[in-house]
């Protein structure tokens, strides 16, 4: 993807995500952006975007994920932005933004703060010490001193670099017993010189810190049940630690998962992604293409408080679970183009108040679609095509795209009774118009 992103994306007030990262996208944010009231992530890391970040993004009051970070911004972070009070991940890191941080990010639900590699001078506010909830917290690579407030995190940091950087910061000690305790595992400004400079560092002053930083992320088996004292908070059911012993070794993955137990998650991952709330329940599952074979047990059902199940493009088979139908939180459910067979469980009616975004084209699955479809009240994408589906189509109404027909690659197709009652889609093919070419069809959507 190339080109800019027009002032026109503001007229699309319903939009919920935005994710265009890696690419190649140029130009500035424009300002209409804030008119996007209802966009709950915005993501386009990897780009070449310039300019400074707009204040009317404090009109955007909806926004959880903020990530802009490996582009070309600079300028300074507006105070405007501490509106955004249901904002808890927020990625600037590698552009070129300085002045200071803003005290009014402090009435940030702050879960994910990553501002590191700018240009940042200055202290970090000691409001920030109310951040209750902080799992990562990133500012290496700037030019901040002074005092750093007793901010509680329960993941990791990184407040200092290794000599190979350019700038560091220059923070106090002792850190706070809070903070440095959250931050063991990471770089400690303090371990290497027990009074570094109070006043901000020459940018060409070598830091004195010289073990390396650690990943923004860790292994499972760095935090193992198995050591002595009670079990982590996050080895209960439908937990991180759980999901691992229990649940993953019956997916066959070709890679370990990645956890990542903080309240937001990480912006389109590589690896095999497990992620959730702070109270260590998984709210969120990702599996790239071609990492994952065998089948859905039934102990997934117990993953509750699951929100996202993304498993697009693998080699799972078997049948779907009937237990799924206790993800009553369930927002998206993701199977596209793996070799799943059987029936669609009538338990999946249980998802009424919550299924956002159902895409389970391109399997083997066979059978009538559940009557129970028709009381998805949330339901904004529904993708069936591509398997040996037939029967009547419940009268379900699907505002944004219907997917019904379209053949796979083997040529399957569904087969549903015309015409179709009740059923009111925003776009997609017409299972009972005149058969249209291939090439006409309009092309699939991806899942958010």
């Amino acid at each position: 993807l190339s080109g800019s992103l027009p002032s026109s994306i503001g007229v699309m007030t319903s939009l919920f995500y935005f994710e265009v990262h890696d690419n190649d996208l140029r130009g500035t944010l424009p300002t209409e952006l804030g008119a996007l009231t209802a966009l709950n992530r915005f993501v386009i890391h990897g780009n070449s975007i310039n300019g400074t970040l707009p204040k009317e993004l404090s009109a955007m009051t909806s926004l959880k994920v903020f990530s802009v970070g490996r582009n070309d911004l600079r300028g300074t972070l507006p105070t405007d932005l501490g509106a955004l009070t249901a904002l808890n991940y927020f990625v600037i890191s590698y552009n070129s933004i300085n002045g200071t941080l803003p005290t009014e990010l402090s009435a940030w639900p702050m879960a994910g703060f990553h501002v590191d590699h700018n240009e940042l001078s200055g202290t970090i506010p000691s409001a920030f010490a109310t951040w209750s909830h902080v799992q990562e917290l990133t500012v290496a690579g700037n030019q901040l001193h002074g005092a750093v407030p007793p901010i509680a995190i329960t993941g990791m940091c990184e407040l200092v670099l290794t000599p190979v950087e350019e700038r560091t910061n220059g923070f106090d000690c002792p850190l706070p017993t809070v903070l440095s305790g959250g931050c063991s595992a990471n770089a400690d400004p303090c371990a290497a010189s027990p009074s570094p400079p109070t006043t901000p560092p020459s940018p060409t002053s070598p830091p004195t810190l010289t073990s390396p930083t650690a990943s923004p992320t860790f292994h499972p088996s760095a935090v193992s049940p198995m050591q002595p004292g009670p079990p982590p908070s996050s080895y209960v059911q439908g937990g991180f630690h759980w999901f691992y012993e229990q649940v993953f070794p019956q997916l066959k993955g070709s890679a370990a998962p990645t956890p990542a137990p903080n309240s937001e998650c990480p912006i389109s991952p590589a690896d095999v992604v497990a992620c959730g709330r702070g109270d260590g329940l998984i709210t969120y599952v990702y599996f790239p293409t071609a990492s994952l074979s065998g089948s859905l047990p039934s102990i997934i059902g117990l993953m509750t408080s699951l929100e996202t199940f993304v498993a697009r493009g693998n080699d799972l088979r078997g049948t779907l679970p009937t237990e799924l139908g206790a993800w009553t939180a369930v927002q998206s459910f993701d199977v596209a183009g793996n070799s799943i067979s059987g029936t669609l469980p009538t338990e999946l009616s249980m998802w009424k108040a919550s299924i956002a975004f159902f895409l389970v084209g391109n399997n083997q699955l066979s059978g009538t679609l559940p009557p129970g479809l028709a009381a998805w009240s949330a339901i904004q994408q529904l993708d069936v095509k591509g398997n040996e589906l037939f029967g009547p189509v419940p009268p379900v109404t699907v505002p944004y795209f219907c997917e019904l027909v379209l053949e796979s690659v083997e040529l399957r197709t569904n087969n549903f009774d015309c015409p179709l009652a009740g059923v009111n889609c925003g776009a997609g093919t017409d299972p009972c118009s005149t058969s249209p070419s291939p090439s006409t069809l309009m092309s699939p959507t991806p899942s958010p």
